[in-house]
């Protein structure tokens, strides 16, 4: 298979994606424009959506780069990479709306990669299964760490799991988009006993993912009234709660109580946040006061 290498990458870009940057880089699982998509790479060097931490793999001996930039970035920036072919180990990309990834009896300096694609008007729910790694109990992601992330890319902001030790229980996420990217790697010392067996059904140490499709209610806001027996009071929670919410939402709730005569005349509205994890960029200073930039939640009472 293909192994792709960015030694560097500079391009500056002024929209908030890549796909619309003035100049990018486009990889594809194949020879051809509509092959399944790898990735969309833009940016400073030194930004989250430059890919020049870890190798990119493709599933088989041909891989589609396209680079494009436009007329304002002419003469700005550069980028360069390393391409060779390797023998496939582990990992690999997979287009099926149903199934499972299995890695046992890994060894020492293991990297695998599993890239996920499903039909695009849903979403994926992942079952990690009870699982033994070479660390144990004991939480030590230098030794071994199994990564889940929210789209084909392998990303810190996107993580959406992170495990590290061997965990007795089944582990339950579901991602905001139609891919997730499994990463998984073990560095454990040159002294540490290996696992010997004969064939993956003997041995202990490794991991098992199942997932499958879900459609996802992404609706959220509107009027909220007190209800059949006059008692106005409930919770709001955002789209998935309990997981991610899904990208580009701009949801509204009027809470309103008037329909009711005389009962709410005299009262008002008490609103207690119970459970908030919203990260955003930083705020900015607007006037003397900050603002949210990109996500926040806006109270209106009147």
């Amino acid at each position: 298979v293909i192994e792709i290498n960015f030694t560097s990458f500079h391009l500056p870009t002024r929209p908030a994606t890549c796909a619309t940057a003035d100049a990018n880089v486009t990889l594809r699982d194949g020879e051809h424009a509509n092959s399944p998509l790898v990735g969309v790479f833009c940016g400073p060097r030194g930004s989250t959506t430059v890919p020049v931490s870890r190798p990119i793999y493709f599933s088989s001996n041909k891989a589609y780069i396209a680079f494009v930039s436009g007329k304002s970035s002419i003469g700005i920036g550069n980028f360069a990479l390393h391409w060779r072919t390797v023998e496939k180990k582990c990992g690999e990309r997979i287009y099926s709306d149903n199934g499972q990834i299995s890695l046992y009896g890994y060894k020492r300096n293991e990297v695998c990669q599993w890239h996920v694609s499903v039909n695009p008007k849903t979403h994926i729910e992942i079952t990690v299964e009870p699982m033994k790694l070479a660390s144990g109990d004991i939480r030590n992601c230098s030794v071994n760490s199994l990564e889940l992330f929210d789209g084909l890319e392998i990303d810190e902001t996107e993580r959406i799991l992170h495990l590290c030790s061997s965990e007795a229980t089944r582990t339950l996420v579901r991602t905001t988009l139609p891919y997730f990217t499994a990463y998984f790697r073990s560095n454990y010392p040159a002294d540490f006993p290996e696992e010997h067996c004969d064939g993956d059904s003997l041995c202990s140490r490794g991991f098992t993912i199942r997932y499958r499709t879900i459609k996802l209610d992404k609706d959220c806001g509107g009027t909220i009234l007190p209800d059949a027996d006059d008692v106005f009071e409930g919770y709001i929670q955002s789209p998935n709660y309990g997981f991610n919410y899904f990208p580009n939402l701009d949801c509204l709730w009027l809470l309103d109580a008037s329909a009711v005569v005389n009962v709410y005349d005299a009262k008002v509205i008490k609103v207690e946040i119970v459970d908030l994890d919203i990260p955003s960029a930083p705020a900015r200073s607007i006037k003397g006061k900050f603002s949210c930039t990109y996500i926040y939640i806006h109270k209106l009472i009147s």
